[in-house]
């Protein structure tokens, strides 16, 4: 007989392993592997709901609030959603705000099955496969996908920014960062030289996609999780460690870059190191994405746009391409604007109250994931921040994993199906 957790911890390693290389899957096998990730939701849904019914619809005392909150999220996007007019962005706003939200029990309801410690050590071995394809990219200067993306000409050569099997750099570059917080918290919680190289090689391969805002929430989390694990903040021992990491990785990158491509690659990768602190009107990138922000801001301040929103789905770049939308570069923008004020804050409400109670819970239960869920909550919500990332499925699907990680049960009895 098969035993229920093992097919409930296979449906969800399946789930992490289609998400973190999509673009593989779709690209090869048409729609049959996103499919199926619909069907594993939805079968996660049905078990919650079972679970729901068995138990009488009673439920945790430390997250009623969130639930509350979660239903009354899910009924005001619905109503946002009917009332576009637009069919595909309608279809898109229905996929971004209430299918998003869906996961979430589901989810919850998956994790309860599944090892913590089998599903870590799965998400750093993704990072190794994925970081040697991203040094192969940038190394060969072509892409193992082939897109219309054509690289960035820089100092008269072409540069390559590593996308593997994620369809954009900034989504692997994403995704590259919550390994990389993985990897740190493994290595700070256990360091032995297998979880050295396994922190080393996933954070060479965030460089390779030369994604600023993922690098920087990294290193933020990486500090957060050292400082609740450690008690007290010892900034030389923070730095030291974070400096070293941050040397081995650029050496072996840029020893890599070296051999194989001309000093162009070098000389861009550092000019994006550079540009993190360079606000000025000399860093086109930032002050490009500065334009967006106050754009934005602009725009949400017109009319009604505070109170109501323009819309769901109204901007990104599918929005820009098919229904005359613009980009906010700003996950948080992003939100306030389509949705407007009191949806938006109603949002946040949800998701901090998750937060919130999950952490209660887990530090009442002695849950050893806290510093963890709570590095890779502050690494999405940088980059959220700063761009509009949440717009892809495999980063929200990724965040509320490890956010549910903090809310769920223990184990229960095997069931044999």
């Amino acid at each position: 007989m098969i035993k229920k957790t093992q097919i409930n911890e296979s449906l969800l390693l399946y789930c992490i392993i289609y998400l973190c290389s999509f673009n593989f899957w779709d690209t090869k096998f048409g729609m049959f592997f996103k499919y199926f990730f619909f069907c594993v939701i939805l079968i996660g849904l049905i078990g919650y709901g079972k679970r729901l019914l068995v138990n009488k619809g009673k439920i945790q005392t430390t997250a009623k609030d969130s639930v509350i909150l979660y239903i009354f999220c899910i009924g005001l996007f619905l109503i946002q959603v009917i009332n576009v007019e637009n069919s595909s962005q309608r279809n898109l706003a229905f996929y971004q705000y209430v299918f998003f939200m869906m996961m979430i029990p589901s989810i919850l309801y998956l994790l309860e099955y599944c090892e913590i410690r089998k599903i870590l050590n799965l998400f750093k071995t993704i990072g190794v496969v994925l970081s040697i394809f991203a040094i192969y990219e940038v190394f060969s200067g072509s892409y193992i996908i082939q897109n219309e993306y054509l690289g960035i000409m820089y100092n008269g050569s072409r540069v390559i920014r590593a996308m593997v099997f994620s369809g954009s750099f900034l989504t692997f570059g994403t995704i590259m960062a919550m390994i990389s917080v993985v990897s740190f918290y493994d290595f700070y919680t256990n360091t032995s030289k297998l979880n050295l190289i396994c922190l080393i090689i996933n954070v060479v391969g965030l460089l390779m996609s030369s994604s600023r805002g993922p690098l920087v929430a990294f290193v933020i989390s990486a500090i957060v999780i050292y400082v609740y694990i450690g008690g007290r903040v010892n900034l030389l021992k923070v730095f030291k460690v974070i400096l070293i990491m941050f040397i081995i990785g650029m050496l072996l990158a840029i020893l890599g870059t070296t051999l194989s491509r001309n000093n162009s690659t070098i000389a861009f990768y550092l000019n994006r190191l550079q540009s993190i602190f360079d606000w000025s009107e000399n860093s086109a990138s930032n002050t490009g994405r500065i334009d967006c922000w106050l754009y934005s801001i602009e725009k949400f301040k017109e009319k009604t746009n505070w109170i109501f929103g323009i819309g769901p789905a109204a901007t990104g770049a599918r929005a820009k391409a098919n229904w005359g939308g613009f980009v906010t570069e700003s996950g948080l923008l992003k939100r306030f604007l389509e949705l407007g004020a009191v949806v938006a804050v109603v949002y946040y409400m949800f998701f901090f109250s998750t937060v919130h109670a999950g952490l209660r819970k887990a530090r009442k239960e002695g849950n050893q994931y806290i510093a963890l869920a709570l590095g890779i909550v502050i690494c999405i919500l940088i980059e959220d921040t700063i761009l509009q990332i949440t717009e892809e499925l495999s980063v929200t699907f990724l965040l509320w994993m490890f956010i549910c990680i903090l809310l769920r049960k223990e184990k229960q009895n095997d069931e044999r199906i």
